[in-house]
């Protein structure tokens, strides 16, 4: 079998790769360009699996020069950026983001990093815009295919070469089937793992097999290119309000790249999207992809975490073309000379050269476990401050066991996992919220303890990222069905009293009202306000639907949050000798949510409840108070550490008492 170049194939590398930058950018730029890495999938599926059968089919295959050409190709440039990485996080990352950054680079070393994401970084975690390698869970997953498939293909090509294409397609097949069921049960893992991808890897090698039926009349061929086109660029940009978003996308990016690479055989004529695909810009784009690939995702956190909150366009297009001209520096003299063996010609050389340079740098991570991780001196007292906000930081009080939805751990069956205080009564209270209402916890507690509440139990009903407005999902929660199930809870006559809590911010690009019939949709300047008015309806209706047994409801109004992480934004500040600034006020609070606090005012009026404010005991003198004596209130931009919630106590207080019956 004689293997030429494919020109096009570069282009839906430059595709895949320009898709996945878009949408780390900026999400709304292409909602569904995460799934380039699938469409890489498919190419290297296809790639590896023509190379191998060709020399096998030439009698001069081997294992060794197999695995050789996989450390030219994927270990220099790799280990360029994790040598990078590991110095920018010595010079300004909090010990504990060392550390991460730390096991991160172990598991990269182990060919684990899609294990150690799964772990930590969750299903599209906040917390991945604070990890500067996750990206990397990918190329385990490609390097764990290139460990076992060679040796099954081998396998089946020397003993069941009659049955080889049937057993690669039962095990594709297999793959595709579990992985549909895992992205809608388990959607962390089917993201993250191998099994769940194999179905990808095997739509690429099939494709070497079926070369001879795809040899169409002209017409044809136009027609499939058109449809793989379509199905990849559908998979990128198409705004899917449904439970099966994940797995439809990717098989639209899977199928639509498969149609692209048959159709573009050398064997048939070219079509319109091959010759567009094989056009100069994109295959330059093509030949650095994975250095750019590599590139762009440490250059965006460094941006976040040096410039929080939604990337701008000057910023976005600084990492652009900054991430183009590192990936083409790397491309040109370090990975095309090593591959092409002009530098480290000998297999010995390469394994000497990279195996010091990764054991230098595993080392460094194994020492950095256990320091400070900081290589800037800074003085006992500094170093003091910033260990313990550290470990304030890290404080969460909440009890895990409670927690009853996260993106990883999607609630079964409408189960909702309660947490109580206080001993069991005949009359509670119950708070019912996401995660800023899980962050009173500690205070509730403390007030439970001092006998604010009297003979009341209090009950906390948490989902973490799902608002309490009846009906609203958003892809891979079940926030309507914890919802549901909190309400029709809530509606039991032991609940006296309800404080409802949250992030009061709706986005309608990644959130719907299930139930609709048109799903609002970011397309027009109205739309945001339309979608902020369905949701008032929702909230109406669950108002009146509490109040309708004399149940007392309270609302509480938008939490202080920043834009930047303040255990952060404090080291930042004490490391440089700086001072700590003034970055909420109690009217920038209000700024920031005046659609909604129109609302709240309005539904105070009309339905009789009450309302409570976290901005006035938090921002009581007008800036808002973020830390005391250099220790932090706040773990990240938006919660609060146990000890930060002990600023609401009054808050609280005020609560217990109007939950009383007694107190009219």
């Amino acid at each position: 079998m004689q293997q030429h170049y494919r020109a096009d194939i570069d282009g839906l590398r430059a595709i895949a790769v320009l898709g996945v930058m878009a949408f780390h950018i900026d999400a709304s730029l292409l909602v569904g360009g995460y799934t380039g890495v699938d469409v890489f999938f498919v190419i290297s599926g296809f790639v590896i699996t023509q190379l191998i059968v060709r020399e096998l089919g030439s009698g001069t295959f081997s294992l060794l020069n197999f695995y050789e050409r996989r450390v030219r190709r994927i270990l220099p440039a790799l280990l360029l950026v994790m040598l990078a990485t590991a110095i920018w996080g010595a010079l300004v990352f909090l010990p504990s983001e060392m550390q991460s950054l730390s096991m991160s680079q172990l598991s990269i070393f182990a060919l684990v990093a899609n294990f150690h994401a799964w772990r930590t970084a969750g299903y599209f975690g906040e917390s991945a815009v604070s990890q500067p390698l996750l990206h990397t869970w990918s190329l385990a997953v490609e390097e764990q295919f290139y460990l076992v498939f060679p040796l099954v293909l081998v396998a089946a090509t020397r003993k069941f070469r009659r049955y080889r294409t049937s057993l690669l397609v039962a095990a594709g097949l297999l793959s595709l089937l579990v992985f549909w069921w895992a992205a809608l049960t388990r959607p962390n893992a089917a993201y993250y793992l191998a099994p769940f991808r194999g179905w990808e890897f095997m739509a690429g090698a099939l494709l070497v097999f079926a070369r001879r039926g795809m040899r169409y009349q002209r017409a044809v061929l136009e027609a499939l290119a058109v449809l793989g086109a379509g199905l990849v660029a559908f998979a990128f940009a198409a705004n899917l309000a449904t439970a099966v978003e994940l797995p439809l996308r990717i098989l639209c990016a899977v199928t639509g790249t498969a149609l692209l690479i048959g159709v573009g055989s050398p064997d048939n004529a070219p079509t319109l999207v091959t010759r567009l695909l094989a056009n100069r810009m994109l295959v330059a784009l093509g030949l650095i992809s994975y250095p750019l690939y590599l590139w762009h995702w440490p250059l965006i956190v460094g941006w976040h975490y040096n410039m929080p909150g939604r990337m701008t366009l000057p910023g976005g297009t600084a990492i652009v073309v900054l991430s183009i001209a590192l990936a083409s520096a790397t491309y040109w003299l370090i990975e095309k000379p090593i591959r092409s063996r002009t530098l480290l010609a000998s297999r010995g050389r390469l394994f000497a050269g990279t195996g010091t340079l990764c054991a230098a740098l595993a080392a460094f991570s194994v020492w950095a476990l256990g320091e400070y991780g900081i290589v800037r001196p800074v003085s006992a007292a500094v170093r003091a401050k910033l260990l313990q906000n550290e470990a304030q930081s890290a404080e969460w009080a909440y009890p895990a066991s409670c927690r009853s939805s996260q993106a990883s751990v999607p609630l079964p069956d409408g189960a909702v996992q309660y947490c109580t205080l206080g001993k069991d009564a005949e009359e509670k209270v119950l708070f019912w919220g996401d995660s800023l209402v899980e962050q009173l916890y500690p205070v509730v507690q403390r007030a439970v303890e001092l006998g604010w509440f009297g003979r009341r139990q209090v009950v906390f009903a948490i989902a973490s990222g799902c608002q309490p407005i009846p009906g609203l999902e958003r892809p891979n929660y079940r926030c309507a069905a914890f919802n549901a199930a909190v309400l029709e809870r809530a509606r039991q006559p032991d609940i006296k009293a309800v404080v409802v809590g949250g992030a009061w911010s709706f986005d309608p690009r990644f959130q719907w009202l299930s139930g609709d019939t048109e799903k609002p949709r970011h397309t027009s300047p109205a739309t945001p306000q339309l979608f902020l008015d369905a949701i008032a309806d929702r909230l109406r209706g669950m108002i009146v639907a509490l109040r309708s047994d004399e149940r007392r409801v309270g609302l509480l109004a938008p939490f202080p949050t920043y834009a930047v992480s303040i255990p952060k934004y404090m080291q930042r500040q004490l490391q440089n000798d700086q001072p700590l600034g003034v970055l909420e006020t109690r009217q920038t609070i209000r700024q920031k949510h005046t659609p909604w606090n129109a609302l709240v005012n309005t539904l105070k009026t009309e339905r009789a409840i009450e309302v409570f404010d976290p901005a006035e005991p938090i921002c009581t003198d007008g800036p808002c108070t973020y830390q005391r004596a250099g220790v932090t209130h706040y773990r990240d931009a938006n919660h609060l550490t146990p000890q930060g919630s002990m600023l609401l106590l009054n808050m609280i207080r005020n609560i217990a008492q109007w939950s009383d019956p007694a107190n009219g």
